[in-house]
């Protein structure tokens, strides 16, 4: 009973409303190992960001991505409402994987790339390079499927992520080339990855000023929910 835990009437009691956020947090706390006390102080202290999204919509769609990824996702606090949507976004990035996964491997990059600069081939490397490198480039895999951008890993001489495009008839560019946090590549690197996947084809790739973050690009690729 709600009004029996101490630690619960002491945020009732300081609580400016009893609000639809509170009430929220406060009948999920018995049963959501995410719920914390913290969370439902916030949630009667502040408005919830999102308006096209209630708390309860966006709690309810966490639900539904747990249960369709198998998973019970109990390590996870949520202590304020930026906790919340961090997890909601990722957890979106992976079903979204996962539906393209049923659309199989990538089309044939158009270098088949070096021991240093492997192609993605398929949506789960694709996600795997996004989170090793705190980027969004998950969201360019239908621009992949469509065969506008092809992905591939570098490690070497600098560990980044490299996005070739076409730029003509069999003729190939960078769209962008950064490593981890989209931090720049020097224009020393930028020459050596150029001229070691010139060298590993007969294909000739050009170079653009592949500065551009690797942003998300929803407005290209829809990830209908």
């Amino acid at each position: 009973n709600i009004l029996q835990d101490r630690a619960l009437r002491k945020i009732l009691s300081h609580a400016p409303e009893v609000n639809d956020r509170l009430i929220t947090c406060l009948h999920r706390l018995p049963y959501d190992p995410w719920m914390t006390l913290d969370l439902a102080w916030v949630a009667a202290n502040d408005p919830w960001p999102d308006m096209f999204m209630s708390m309860e919509d966006v709690l309810g769609d966490i639900r539904k991505m747990l249960s369709s990824l198998g998973e019970e996702d109990t390590h996870i606090k949520y202590r304020s409402y930026q906790d919340i949507r961090d997890h909601h976004n990722s957890l979106t990035k992976r079903v979204n994987v996962l539906r393209l996964t049923k659309r199989g491997a990538f089309p044939k990059p158009p270098f088949p790339g070096t021991e240093s600069i492997v192609p993605i081939l398929n949506p789960h490397d694709l996600l795997a390079e996004g989170q090793e490198q705190s980027n969004c480039v998950v969201s360019y895999a239908n621009a992949i499927y469509n065969q506008s951008v092809y992905i591939y890993r570098v490690f070497k001489p600098v560990r980044a992520t490299l996005s070739i495009k076409p730029n003509g008839p069999k003729k190939w560019r960078i769209g962008q080339l950064l490593q981890a946090h989209n931090e720049g590549v020097s224009d020393e690197h930028r020459i050596l990855i150029i001229n070691e996947l010139n060298q590993s084809s007969c294909k000739k790739l050009s170079l653009s000023d592949g500065h551009a973050p690797l942003e998300d690009l929803s407005e290209i690729d829809d990830f209908p929910f």
